[in-house]
């Protein structure tokens, strides 16, 4: 089992539910000092409760897409507060389930803000070495299958995630040299209030995996 330390500082975002609050709670069950981000509060304080070492785990409130420009200081800021990052984890997401006929340019930017250029700049910010602890450190995104696998209605969410895979690819080739790791996590089908609030897309895809939905614990 991997195990960190209390000085292995890890940003998750998307911590408010789903696969990021399962993950940040894990990775303080494994010992490492979790700064939880997300834009519900109240989810996130009932997520401080349940951490096996509260005092290791903080929360900050924050809608990451409200101001795009001002992200690489606010990954400072939280720098300055903490400390250097070990890690970072970005499962923040969404998923709008719209025919490409129905599609408009306000909703693909929308889409796309949170699924990928968040998590752009953020890396970009986190990547500048007077944020991150250098080697060793590393970036895990959340991608989906939907990059690689054919379904109707999420086009655009099925794009952002495939544009995500391809960042993570990039990254890693140009920050191997500095020994940081970088992946992307691909997940099928997964129980979260995501998957729930757009059912009939999640038992279309259901229908094709064989073992059935994961849960939230299974990509932790």
């Amino acid at each position: 089992m991997i195990k960190f330390s209390s000085d292995d500082l890890i940003l998750v975002t998307g911590a408010s539910s789903g696969i990021g609050a399962e993950s940040a709670l894990f990775l303080n069950e494994l010992g490492a000092c979790v700064v939880a981000v997300g834009r519900n509060k109240e989810n996130l304080e009932k997520l401080k409760s349940q951490a096996s070492s509260p005092n290791s785990f903080n929360i900050e409130t924050k809608d990451l897409v409200e101001d795009m420009a001002s992200l690489s200081g606010w990954m400072k800021e939280l720098k300055n507060k903490y400390g250097k990052f070990k890690g970072f984890l970005c499962s923040s997401g969404i998923c709008n389930i719209i025919p490409v006929r129905a599609q408009n340019l306000q909703n693909l930017t929308r889409e796309f803000n949170i699924n990928y250029f968040v998590p752009y700049l953020l890396s970009q910010a986190f990547l500048d070495n007077r944020n991150n602890q250098g080697s060793g450190s590393s970036i895990v995104f959340i991608a989906s299958v939907a990059a690689s696998n054919q379904n109707s209605g999420i086009t655009n969410y099925a794009s952002s995630k495939g544009a995500l895979v391809s960042l993570a690819k990039s990254l890693a080739d140009e920050f191997s040299a500095k020994k940081i790791c970088i992946n992307a996590i691909s997940p099928g089908p997964v129980e979260t209030p995501m998957t729930q609030k757009n059912a009939d897309i999640t038992k279309s895809l259901i229908d094709k995996v064989p073992f059935g939905i994961g849960s939230t614990k299974d990509i932790a």
